[in-house]
């Protein structure tokens, strides 16, 4: 969803707070108060700041949208917002399984394989004649001038951080269950000799 959009010289940016709490509850629909570990963890990457290259603008409308200075590219959602709702929809989902552990410990293994395949589809770097060095991917069909294994590694780290915080939450959740069920059993069975 690029747009062509410029930043403005007269608007400015809201705080970096206030942004991030609307962007999180808007753009991604979580819920503060039935969501909170979620919504805090999210809310922990957005305050961290942006991806290198990219920032926030605000354009002559006063829309804000996010601009990469080294490309020229420009967005309407955050640059990883795709990331983002991926997440979300896990930790729903992971609501509905057998066990919400179990399952986000198997999306953790498979966001290791998936780190380690991708990493390694790249070889380089490779120097070209005028000294520049550029990087090839086989499997994408892709070359490029910056070291790729930096975003890929970014990417990863964000995933899997955002992905261990659901499964800390589930984690905890299941220990309050079991500990209640187990408060519950300790009480029947002391009641009844």
């Amino acid at each position: 969803m690029a747009a062509k959009v410029q930043p403005s010289s007269k608007a400015s940016c809201p705080p970096q707070a206030e942004w991030a709490t609307q962007y999180v509850v808007s753009a991604l629909g979580i819920d503060p108060n039935k969501e909170r570990p979620l919504y805090a963890a999210l809310q922990g990457v957005l305050l961290k700041g942006f991806p290198d290259g990219w920032s926030m603008q605000v354009d002559d409308k006063n829309r804000l949208f996010f601009w990469n200075t080294t490309s020229g590219e420009s967005l309407w959602v955050h640059p990883d917002h795709e990331t983002f709702k991926a997440v979300v929809e896990l930790q729903r989902l992971s609501h509905q399984q057998p066990s919400a552990c179990f399952f986000l410990r198997q999306v953790m293994e498979q966001l290791e394989a998936s780190f380690m395949l991708e990493l390694s589809s790249w070889t380089g770097p490779y120097e070209v004649e005028n000294g520049h060095k550029y990087w090839h991917s086989e499997s994408q069909n892709a070359s490029v001038w910056a070291d790729p294994c930096v975003e890929v590694r970014r990417r990863h780290e964000l995933r899997s951080g955002l992905v261990s915080a659901c499964l800390l939450d589930a984690e905890q959740r299941a220990a309050k269950t079991t500990g209640a069920s187990f408060s519950s059993t300790n009480s029947r069975s002391s009641g009844s000799r």
